[in-house]
């Protein structure tokens, strides 16, 4: 296994969105001994309904590194990996079958809002978040000190957006958000980044979580022609709000992030997709050990398919929390003291975490949908 470094000095953990959980090892014989008898982990995932494909890219994730862990562990891993719906109850309720069954670490709470809100039981069960997926800025701020994320928030990642779209000369905007805690963020996140470096916000609109039809929306957007229309809003919507612009003859600019890498938006937006933009964490080209290991066990499992970069930080989380419980045990106050100090480099990159416990910057890099030959396909933007 990677040998992981810990810098000395910091004091704090953070909780991470989306729903892996890692279970505290079980000891033989009780106490802490050399030899743990087992790792436990569990994750709670989006494995059904419109974010489905997400959680399905979780799992790749935590199927390689579960692979990893059995053939280079010192102690056997155990995972438990659950649906939870998108459903607050459900939540709950896996947080309390996984605290029956020991759990201390959890690698993922799938959903800002979920997992924000399931925080306090985090708390009380004495576990710990390592998130790979939840991108809100509330967690920034929060305080919580049993979170942390190696996804970069959405503060970066709408700063890195509203700065192309005006690096492109697009002074307007249009703001079109989901109706929910994480939609409402990222938009109001974009709207201050976008006007506090010189561009004006002519327009902004909220749609509920489950809408499908979007003919009155747009026909409201239609005055804006030179306007950058942003969307914080579901793949699945993102896809048929595209269409719908097309269907009406809008020409504006389309602008996303990692929302858009769902395939979802390929299959309601289809190719009226072409020339669409968002943006996405950058993936690191060094190829590190940790990084050689996981591309060879993905083609294993996967063959010659592009993982996704949430493929690559849950193997990074679960990879990270396994070895954070083999020295801390069950101690959480222990294993927030080692992930503060953390200095990793793993499949994802190097990762560290900072005072709120949020990932130190990583670079983020230009997405462009292109129709060749009939097919949409993902490109790296010139622009």
């Amino acid at each position: 296994m990677t040998k992981i470094k810990f810098r000395p000095g910091w004091s704090a953990v953070f909780v991470l969105l989306a729903a892996v959980l890692v279970v505290s090892p079980v000891w033989a014989g009780g106490g802490q001994p050399d030899k743990p008898a087992e790792v436990r982990i569990g994750s709670l995932l989006v494995l059904s309904g419109q974010y489905k494909s997400f959680g399905d890219m979780v799992k790749k994730g935590i199927d390689v590194a579960e692979k990893r862990i059995a053939e280079k562990g010192p102690a056997p891993l155990r995972m438990y990996v659950y649906d939870h719906q998108y459903d607050k109850s459900v939540v709950e309720e896996k947080l309390a079958l996984l605290k029956i069954k020991g759990v201390h670490y959890i690698a993922d709470i799938m959903g800002s809002g979920l997992c924000e809100n399931a925080l306090p039981a985090v708390e009380r069960n004495d576990m710990i978040v390592l998130s790979a997926v939840n991108t809100s800025t509330a967690f920034t701020y929060s305080g919580d000190k049993r979170f942390f994320r190696v996804v970069p928030s959405d503060g970066i990642a709408a700063a890195q957006a509203s700065s192309w779209a005006l690096g492109l000369g697009l002074k307007q905007a249009v703001v079109v958000f989901n109706n929910t805690e994480w939609g409402q963020q990222l938009a109001q996140v974009f709207e201050k980044e976008f006007q506090d470096a010189g561009g004006k916000v002519v327009f902004s609109e909220p749609v509920a979580e489950d809408q499908i039809l979007f003919a009155p929306l747009v026909n409201k957007i239609k005055p804006y022609k030179d306007a950058v229309i942003f969307l914080a809003v579901s793949p699945s919507q993102a896809g048929l709000i595209v269409k719908e612009s097309h269907k009406q003859e809008i020409a504006n600019s389309f602008l996303g992030t990692d929302n858009f890498t769902a395939e979802e938006i390929i299959t309601t937006g289809g190719n009226t997709l072409a020339g669409v933009r968002y943006v996405i964490p950058v993936q690191k080209a060094e190829r590190t050990a940790e990084r050689e290991s996981f591309d060879s066990l993905y083609k294993d499992a996967f063959g010659d398919e592009t993982p996704h970069i949430f493929t690559v930080y849950i193997y990074d989380v679960v990879n990270i929390l396994y070895n954070v419980a083999l020295k801390a045990g069950d101690d959480t106050a222990k294993a927030i003291e080692m992930l503060e100090s953390l200095d990793y480099q793993g499949a994802s990159g190097r990762i560290r975490f900072d005072k709120n416990h949020d990932v130190l910057v990583s670079d983020y890099q230009h997405m462009i949908f292109k129709d060749e030959g009939g097919s949409i396909i993902r490109s790296p933007a010139d622009e």
